[in-house]
């Protein structure tokens, strides 16, 4: 990921975070299928930002949004933040472009997954103070919401993700 100068390989670095985000949905879809009942899941070949996956559930199809997030592993510190990004570049991105039905903030390393309808994130990003980050990800081009995840842990769904050892 780095280079003998110690400058950051964006593309590189993008590569790398893209399988992660990729393997932590299909993990999410898994566990939906294994534990919630869901069938017929179908992965957005598009990668448009709407939505990442859908899945069936009594006849109904719902979308989510996966984020994975292994900051705090790879970088050995203990932030308990969410980050939920809002633009990228200075346009809507994130939080302000998905069509999702259902958002989740997967934590793979701690074996956590947040999950919370999309439109009650929307709601409550708008209701509660949160620090607002910029300058994040992207060299610096995203903005977005820290949530701390231990103070609003009532606002998400939290299941338990077994680890799996793909992981490691």
């Amino acid at each position: 990921m780095y280079n003998e100068n110690k400058q950051v390989d964006y593309n590189q670095k993008f590569h790398a975070d893209l399988v992660w985000g990729e393997l932590g949905e299909k993990v999410i879809a898994k566990w939906l299928e294994k534990y919630k009942g869901f069938t017929e899941t179908i992965f957005n070949p598009n990668k448009n930002n709407e939505y990442d996956f859908s899945s069936v559930l009594n006849s109904k199809r719902i979308s989510y949004e996966v984020k994975t997030d292994r900051y705090e592993h790879f970088k050995k510190v203990t932030t308990n933040n969410i980050f939920i990004e809002t633009t990228c570049s200075g346009k809507p991105s994130g939080i302000h472009t998905t069509k999702s039905d259902v958002f989740v903030y997967f934590f793979p390393d701690f074996e956590e997954a947040f999950l919370i309808k999309t439109k009650d994130l929307k709601k409550l990003i708008q209701t509660v103070p949160f620090r607002r980050s910029s300058r994040a990800g992207d060299k610096g081009k995203v903005t977005g919401f820290l949530i701390n995840k231990k103070d609003l842990r009532n606002e998400f769904n939290i299941i338990k993700v077994k680890k799996i050892s793909v992981w490691n």
